[in-house]
């Protein structure tokens, strides 16, 4: 998979002031931000969206991305929740595309140590060869 996915980005809603920094991140990866309404929409509103914009990725905070949505994306490669869960995405539509579909299961997990897990992983540790994600610190499970 080619490091630029190309085309637009389709930022459904967010939990912050203003897409800033998301901007200038895609920006710099030659992608373009297409964002909705902080709050989240409905579905029929990302599904106008996407048939606007044919995203190749949509990022959603809470907002509903149906299969609808996902068929009308016609670019659509990824559909990233950025929190826990991915009860507002239609995994099933996504999936039946081929499209990969993402969370954060670890949103608003602690990242620290109880005294005694030394050596250990905590379950929500993950080590990614080759994603720029490092080994977590004394973590005896990680191969790299």
């Amino acid at each position: 998979m080619s490091d630029n996915l190309g085309g637009t980005v389709l930022l459904t809603d967010r939990a912050w002031p203003d897409d800033d920094i998301e901007r200038a991140v895609l920006e710099a990866a030659g992608l373009r931000l297409v964002a909705g309404p902080p709050e989240p929409a409905d579905a029929e509103a990302v599904e106008a969206l996407a048939a606007e914009h044919g995203p190749a990725a949509i990022l959603t905070c809470w907002a509903p991305v149906s299969a609808k949505a996902i068929a009308q994306a016609g670019a659509l490669r990824v559909v990233a929740r950025m929190g826990v869960g991915l009860d507002n995405i239609d995994v099933t539509a996504a999936t039946e595309r081929g499209v990969l579909v993402t969370n954060v299961p670890d949103y608003c997990v602690p990242h620290w140590y109880w005294p005694g897990l030394a050596g250990s992983c905590p379950p929500t540790a993950r080590c990614v060869p080759g994603a720029g994600i490092r080994p977590v610190p004394g973590c005896a499970d990680c191969p790299h």
